[in-house]
């Protein structure tokens, strides 16, 4: 929601130089690539016909637009070519940060980062546990492997022909020969008082996305401080919700929204004393905004704004980090 003065709302709005602490939120407006050649028309009439396209034709005109040749265009810009099916980009994508707008709020006290990574239990068993110590000791994947299965079949093996000397170990391959039923299993294992050790680890998955969460307290001093809390709120809320992308048919203009754009973005830069504070935030999305109104008191000014109002704002990162983003201060 851009400002008549082409510039970011700000609050504390009076006696701005009192903080020196600040944090600063940069919608990053996202222009997709525009795509040429597209064969569209000639796709639509493989699945739908001619009559349909003509018949959408003639109720939709600002959509679809017939020319005597063998070329159309679809969309008001979007061409394609019925003797050609690839789509061609003709322009690549773009992020570019509106400076010239956004908010400036002063610095919160408290300021948290989460960093996560996820892990997952896996069971390697016996042969697994055998192939993973072969492995790191500079054997081939493969050959562990073999290995593994080999040394595990035959403790099986040798019991069954009464070879195993070792008595723990005899039970140990007795109950893992038990265990391939399910009723005699547990018994067996009762018995022998021993069992298979699974060789659970710690397996690496994923980095989870980094997700902030920010709270203001927005005390208006004057009517001027409450329309601009009043601008904060309605620019945040307006940011976070998407454009409908709209089917207009013509009919007594009635627009059937059919789509959706992708909202902005923003970029977050905190500060004190004009130097960097913390770690650095990737581009975000604002995925959820609150807004109490007077949540200690019922005092409104004369023009029916509330005196006090607490905001939060929750924020995810677009995407997970790597060391390499750690190293550059993320």
């Amino acid at each position: 929601m851009p400002k008549d003065n082409a510039s970011p709302y700000i609050f504390p709005f009076h006696k701005r130089d009192d903080y020196k602490g600040t944090i600063r939120f940069t919608p990053v407006v996202y222009t997709a690539p525009e795509i040429s050649g597209a064969n569209i028309g000639a796709a639509f009439r493989r699945e739908n016909g001619n009559g349909v396209l003509s018949q959408l034709s003639n109720t939709a005109t600002d959509t679809f637009v017939e020319t005597s040749n063998e070329n159309e265009r679809f969309g008001g810009g979007i061409e394609f070519d019925p003797q050609n099916d690839q789509e061609t980009i003709v322009s690549s994508a773009k992020s570019i940060p509106q400076f010239n707008t956004g908010v400036i709020l002063y610095l919160p006290s408290s300021l948290r980062f989460d960093d996560q990574v996820s892990y997952e239990n896996m069971e390697l068993g016996a042969i697994g546990g055998i192939a993973s110590a072969g492995i790191k000791s500079g054997q081939g994947a493969v050959s562990s492997l073999v290995r593994g299965a080999g040394q595990a079949t035959s403790s099986t093996i040798n019991l069954l022909k009464g070879g195993i000397a070792d008595q723990a170990a005899a039970r140990l391959a007795a109950t893992r020969l038990a265990q391939k039923s399910a009723i005699a299993g547990g018994a067996v294992t009762n018995a022998l008082a021993v069992t298979v050790n699974p060789n659970t680890i710690n397996l690496f998955k994923s980095v989870a996305l980094r997700e902030f969460s920010f709270t203001f307290k927005l005390i208006a001093t004057s009517q001027r401080e409450a329309k601009e809390i009043e601008n904060i709120i309605k620019f945040f809320r307006t940011t976070m919700y998407p454009e409908t992308i709209d089917f207009d048919t013509d009919a007594d203009g009635l627009n059937v929204p059919i789509g959706y754009k992708f909202p902005d973005k923003f970029d977050i830069t905190m500060r004190y004393n004009d130097q960097p504070v913390g770690t650095k935030i990737l581009t975000s999305v604002l995925r959820g905004f609150q807004s109490v109104y007077n949540p200690q008191s019922m005092s409104w000014h004369e023009d029916g704004k509330p005196s006090e109002v607490d905001i939060t704002l929750s924020f995810g990162e677009e995407r997970t980090l790597t060391r390499n983003d750690i190293t550059a201060g993320y």
